[in-house]
């Protein structure tokens, strides 16, 4: 009686906890470059905000859209966060989020809504990113 021998895969699968890495690698990798364009802009903006608006302010401005754009962003598939059209429109989206708070701010001066805090204004949801991403058609 010979031995049974078994000859190994030519096809070798690649294993799916490979591949899952690498769509979160990508995931994070995108994820860092549209928080860093929103930034980038939303200091642009902030750049040209009137002198009124303090420097706690623009921080608090600033991070309160950051924080948004990291919310909307950990909720988007992969796809989504792929489409440049979604992207862009996301960042309009923001900018003039921006754009409203500094105005409330600016408007409202040393009035405060409540302890300590602004008004909240919200940025695009998850839901209207995703729709955004279906209609696109921007190149």
């Amino acid at each position: 009686m010979l031995p049974s021998i078994t000859a190994a895969p030519i096809n070798i699968p690649m294993n799916s906890k490979d591949r899952n890495t690498e769509r979160v690698e990508l995931r994070k990798a995108l994820t860092n470059e549209i928080v860093a364009d929103v930034e980038y802009e939303i200091n642009d903006v902030l750049a040209w905000a009137p002198d009124s608006l303090t420097e706690k302010d623009r921080k608090s401005i600033r991070d309160e859209v950051i924080a948004q754009t990291r919310h909307v962003t950990d909720a988007l598939t992969l796809a989504e966060l792929q489409n440049e059209g979604a992207r862009r429109a996301y960042t309009c989206g923001a900018l003039a989020t921006v754009r409203q708070m500094i105005n409330l701010r600016v408007a409202q001066g040393k009035k405060r809504d409540g302890p300590g805090g602004y008004m909240s204004v919200s940025v695009l949801q998850p839901a209207e990113v995703a729709s955004l991403c279906r209609r696109s058609r921007c190149a």
